[in-house]
């Protein structure tokens, strides 16, 4: 699940996180915080060299992700600090466990909303256009690319908590200035870089670090061009102390070095490899006592990532404005955030693509595995497509579960069961009394919904517009 439930509780942490590497990370960090892959965001301030470090914090991305349209706006991830696991939800409240009221468990049943209750959500789906404009067309694939990344945590399990601010899809090379900094983002944009994605989590305490990323070329020769062109303006003289090895990867190429923020001295490798027209980077930091165990760590993310970034399929430059905006439909049938909620995160991925915001990627991981979730939708309401309708109602249950179990293990404000009353069968909801903060699951027939507020006229409002539009399949 995302940050909303799960997800959406990354919000607060995420402001302050970001506070933090404001000061103590060299990354631009653009936007304000809204809401991504939930998890309580760790305190990586003073774990983040400021050098080309990547942020591994939380960050919005204020601009608008609309692949059909051109727009100005800035790259970055939304960020509402969500405390929860699992999904990706675009606002505000963790799920947990507890025994949710369910209104009825007929999730596949055609009852429910009817356009009564939805407040200023539309109900009938929205027009998107079948190709994307030339800006959208990097955005579209660097969400694609999402497929192929992945998250530190099944990586090595110690990083688990979600730093949003690094963990997006690039709108443009720009955004490589999330996890490097300049001049990368021009270095990039003259290799030809077309999309990329970022993954980004850190250990509970905030010691220790990672980043993964996949940057996409035109061609093998570009890509191979361009790793060299990245590690060229990843340097830093001041805080490198010599030249990357990765044991088993001998194309790698990088740097090690150290770093000294408010908590103390930080030991960091990082590097890049090319794989036919795809750059893989990996960034890893950790106490000054590990920085033997950087290389032997970097080799499992490359090891890992390689794998991962076979089953992908690049696209050519010239394919890029071939794409379908929105193949099956689901994007126009699903809530969108609006205004400054509207991020580039929103949109469609894979269910692999979707562990990357999600925080609990290892449980959400098999829940996608044996539900068939294949499809994930995320805006202002996130649905998940399963197999079935019994898959989607095990979304449901193990989302509501996931949030009340990490509220539980992470000593935050805790989620009880709240009474839903509204039109929507199947609904189970949680609140979290001292946030004024709401956490709703609910399904219709294989699609899984998931909707956080602070209010519950809005929840309410969102989740019956939902249930409507995904009754117009």
């Amino acid at each position: 699940m995302r940050a909303s439930g799960r997800n959406r509780l990354v919000a607060a942490a995420a402001a302050a996180l970001t506070a933090a590497l404001v000061a103590g990370c060299a990354s631009t960090i653009a936007g304000s915080p809204t809401t991504v892959a939930g998890a309580t965001i760790p305190s990586t301030a003073a774990s983040t060299p400021s050098v080309t470090v990547p942020s591994t914090g939380d960050s919005t991305d204020t601009s608008t992700p609309d692949t059909t349209a051109d727009t100005s706006s800035t790259d970055s991830t939304e960020t509402t600090d969500s405390s929860s696991t699992g999904s990706t939800e675009s606002t505000g409240s963790t799920g947990s466990t507890g025994s949710s009221t369910s209104s009825s468990d007929t999730s596949t049943s055609t009852s429910g909303s009817s356009g009564s209750g939805t407040g200023s959500y539309a109900t009938t789906p929205r027009s998107i256009p079948e190709r994307p404009s030339a800006a959208g067309a990097t955005l579209l694939e660097s969400q694609r690319l999402a497929g192929a990344v992945v998250p530190p945590t099944l990586i090595d399990p110690r990083f688990t908590k979600l730093a949003s601010l690094s963990t997006l899809p690039f709108k443009s090379p720009a955004a490589i200035t999330q996890i490097l900094v300049s001049p990368a983002d021009s270095v990039a944009a003259r290799a030809g870089m077309l999309a990329g994605f970022a993954s980004s989590r850190s250990t509970t305490d905030g010691s220790a670090s990672m980043v993964v990323a996949l940057f996409e070329f035109d061609t093998p020769a570009a890509a191979t061009a361009g790793a060299k062109a990245l590690v060229g303006a990843a340097q830093d003289k001041k805080g490198d102390t010599g030249k990357a090895a990765v044991p088993g990867f001998a194309g790698a190429a990088g740097w090690t070095g150290r770093s000294t923020t408010s908590s103390g001295t930080r030991a960091y490798l990082h590097a890049f490899l090319p794989q036919g027209s795809l750059v893989l980077y990996v960034w890893t930091q950790g106490p000054t006592s590990a920085a033997s165990s950087l290389p032997a760590l970097a080799r499992s993310a490359f090891t890992v990532e390689v794998a991962a970034a076979k089953a992908f399929k690049p696209l050519r430059k010239s394919q890029l404005a071939d794409q379908q905006v929105d193949p099956d439909g689901l994007l126009a049938r699903t809530v969108p955030n609006v205004g400054e909620d509207l991020t580039v995160v929103d949109g469609l991925y894979s269910g692999a693509g979707e562990l990357n915001y999600d925080t609990d990627p290892v449980g959400t991981r098999k829940l996608f595995d044996a539900t068939g979730v294949d499809r994930v939708s995320l805006g202002r309401v996130n649905v998940y497509r399963a197999r079935d309708a019994a898959g989607a109602r095990a979304v449901r249950d193990s989302f509501i579960a996931q949030s009340v179990a990490q509220a539980q293990a992470q000593g935050q404000d805790p989620w009880e069961d709240f009474d839903y009353t509204g039109p929507v069968p199947g609904t189970r909801c949680l609140q979290q009394t001292l946030n004024s903060v709401f956490y709703c699951m609910s399904t219709r027939d294989r699609y899984a919904m998931e909707v956080s507020a602070s209010s519950e006229s809005d929840l309410e409002a969102a989740l019956a517009a939902q249930y409507d539009l995904l009754g117009t399949f």
